[in-house]
């Protein structure tokens, strides 16, 4: 690795975030947070995280491990609302040398009894505020001093404006979008652009002014308050400021900020085939096709799937059931796809319109298994297992599934969107270089056609499709270069 932490003039770095792994997770930005948080603290940074003390989280720490630093500290939200919540310390060895400092924000009416959808109550909006607000009075009692505080997502948007006012020479603040279609005012405003929308708020307000706060893009708040701005990868990054996927943010960042790319990584001990874990035959690049056939074998017998669709093409997705993740294109389709040779596993969580799509399709489709809830175990048993992963994302700001499918040997077929397009090497049928399977546009047509594809390549030729394979295994995603970008930009708006 370029050394460049050992030309650093910062040395402390708070992340604040709304859920981070392993103490809280909805989706990828959990994995990013705590990947983030580690890979600096590895590098021998000060690390601080701050996140809310979800009931997730409660049942993570046994009490013994929870230091309460802040008890029933009253809050001033407004000039008529006050409200008292905690705070608990904990420490976590990253190595012999490093460890982070988690600072969770304890009050159990707006955290503590929520352990799933932990964005979806309708006022999460003012929940957020209350952790943001909560989270500076802690710098502030503890006389905490960062160099920067690292944001992440809408659900902190208010941070660098509270901080801005509550701290004479704030630190400076970096804003990472992990989705810009989540801004703020009722969970998802990727259509919410009417007029009296998203104007900038100089004074927030009263805390129980429920229509006001209706009105208050949290995300764009965060951009023109923090002192630089980032997205997940260079791809979305651009298709942010062009309109593409800028959800309605495009012209009021291009006025306000350069926006940075930079792409989100995988933990490669965590996701790594070879390493003892919860699969039955573990592998690397040298010994893949076996091992990963007796992994697909033993995934049938537990699943119960008959042996006879063994020689059929295994076709999984692990994403979050949402309309960005394409759900709505992959379930259209599903009688053409089931036309093809294939076997189709959905894993995952997400909204209940496509959960009971999945069951419905589950019932009515020899072919076709839902398996629910998520689980990282059943995750790793899949991409150690599968011959291809369908990506359809509609827009992807980063995309971690394909990323940790690869890993393991199983292969995209995706949109070439966003962090997917940054990531995923077409394959060229004539050079025989690549490693996936990309194609343009969100419809049934072209994800069908592709996979279809795939799969001849799949069934004519064992030796170009274990070519694909080793391809696609050697990509490196870890943090490294990452964490190295993430310095430079913290480096850059210190001065």
């Amino acid at each position: 690795m370029n050394q460049v932490h050992n030309l650093k003039k910062i040395k402390t770095i708070a992340q604040i975030t709304p859920e981070v792994y392993p103490f809280s997770r909805t989706g990828g930005l959990a994995f990013s947070s705590a990947d983030i948080s580690n890979n600096l603290a590895k590098l021998g940074y000060n690390v601080s995280v701050f996140a809310p003390f979800w009931g997730s989280t409660v049942k993570r720490l046994d009490l013994d491990e929870r230091e309460v630093i802040l008890k029933d500290i009253q809050l001033e939200l407004d000039n008529e609302t006050k409200i008292k919540f905690s705070c608990i310390k904990h420490k976590v060895e990253i190595d012999e040398d490093n460890s982070i400092e988690y600072y969770f924000i304890a009050h159990y009416e707006f955290f503590g009894k929520y352990s799933q959808n932990l964005f979806y109550h309708p006022e999460t909006h003012k929940r957020m505020y209350f952790f943001s607000k909560a989270t500076v009075e802690v710098i502030k009692l503890l006389n905490l001093n960062f160099d920067i505080v690292h944001i992440h997502d809408w659900m902190a948007g208010l941070v660098p404006q509270i901080l801005r006012k509550e701290i004479a020479n704030p630190p400076k603040t970096l804003l990472t979008i992990h989705n810009a279609a989540y801004q703020g005012a009722n969970n998802v405003n990727l259509h919410r652009f009417e007029k009296g929308f998203g104007r900038i708020v100089n004074r927030l307000p009263n805390f129980n002014d429920n229509e006001s706060w209706d009105n208050v893009n949290f995300l764009k708040q965060g951009i023109k308050f923090s002192d630089a701005v980032n997205t997940v990868s260079n791809t979305y990054a651009r298709e942010v400021i062009s309109g593409k996927f800028g959800e309605g943010l495009a012209a009021f960042i291009k006025r306000n900020k350069v926006l940075y790319g930079i792409r989100n990584g995988i933990d490669y001990k965590k996701y790594n085939p070879s390493l003892p874990g919860s699969l039955s035959f573990r592998y690397d690049k040298t010994n893949f096709w076996e091992k990963r056939r007796k992994n697909k074998k033993r995934l049938f017998r537990k699943l119960q799937i008959p042996k006879s669709h063994l020689s059929k093409l295994l076709v999984i997705t692990t994403h979050r059931l949402c309309y960005q993740k394409g759900f709505d294109y992959i379930f259209q389709e599903i009688e053409n796809l089931m036309k093809l040779p294939v076997y189709m596993i959905v894993l995952g969580d997400g909204d209940n319109y496509y959960i009971n799509k999945a069951r419905d399709l589950d019932k009515n489709f020899e072919r076709f298994k839902f398996i629910h809830p998520f689980s990282i175990e059943m995750e790793e048993k899949l991409i150690s297992s599968a011959d291809v992963v369908i990506c359809a994302s509609v827009f992807e700001p980063c995309g971690l599934a394909h990323m940790k499918a690869m890993r393991y040997g199983t292969i995209p077929v995706a949109n070439s969107v966003g962090g997917l397009a940054d990531s995923i090497d077409n394959y060229d049928l004539h050079l025989k270089t690549g490693t996936g399977f990309l194609y343009d546009g969100n419809n049934g047509d072209n994800l069908t056609n592709t996979l279809n594809t795939a799969y001849k390549i799949f069934d004519n030729s064992k030796d170009e499709w274990k070519l694909i394979v080793e391809n696609a295994m050697s990509e490196i995603f870890s943090w490294e270069l990452s964490i190295e970008e993430y310095i430079r930009l913290y480096e850059k708006i210190s001065k």
